[in-house]
């Protein structure tokens, strides 16, 4: 069996995170790709739908197919914007985790789009902060209903749960192998 390696596309570029907004200087897409293509053994890149990415979903597959890469996953970015703030699939108002959903679901197409059968979901901010800061059993419940309806939406295709312990939640909902099986 031949080995394959992806890289996340973000991560040959400048990073950031809560204490600063960028370590660097920013690269356009093309330029990240380009990174990406010039590390051995790499045929795959792994994306993020944020807001920018999905605005240049016409030109995306040109610019991924000409460096002979592959698609291996694209994360719905149901994180870093405020509307997520308390919650994508989890949270309490029922128009959030709608627009979670809808969002997955455009992304899901535009995965199968560019070759891709794998749709990653961090849910980063699906979890709390305190105690009794929301009703647990119910956030849990608006969780799964969420993941059932992507599964539903495309049968075929791969929902990948990625999970983390804290951060930026300081409890996550999704935080060990055992809570995302569940």
């Amino acid at each position: 069996m031949k080995r394959k390696y992806s890289v996340f596309y973000m991560n040959v570029g400048s990073c950031s995170d809560r204490y600063c907004g960028s370590y660097g200087p920013a690269f356009s897409l093309g330029q990240l790709l380009d990174r990406i293509q010039s590390i051995e053994l790499i045929n795959g890149v792994d994306l993020v739908a944020t807001p920018d990415l999905m605005k240049q979903s016409e030109i995306l597959g040109r610019e991924i197919s000409s460096r002979n890469l592959q698609v291996v996953s694209i994360a719905a970015d149901i994180f870093s914007q405020e509307k997520w703030k308390k919650g994508s699939f989890s949270s309490p108002d029922s128009n959030v985790r709608k627009e979670a959903v809808k969002h997955a679901k455009e992304v899901m197409d535009l995965t199968e789009s560019l070759g891709g059968t794998l749709l990653t979901i961090w849910p980063g901010q699906d979890g709390y902060d305190y105690l009794f800061q929301t009703d647990y059993v119910r956030a849990r419940e608006w969780f799964s209903e969420g993941m059932a309806e992507l599964c539903e939406y495309k049968p075929g295709m791969e929902v990948g749960l990625e999970y983390k312990q804290k951060e930026p939640r300081a409890h996550s909902f999704v935080n060990t192998v055992g809570t995302t099986l569940l």
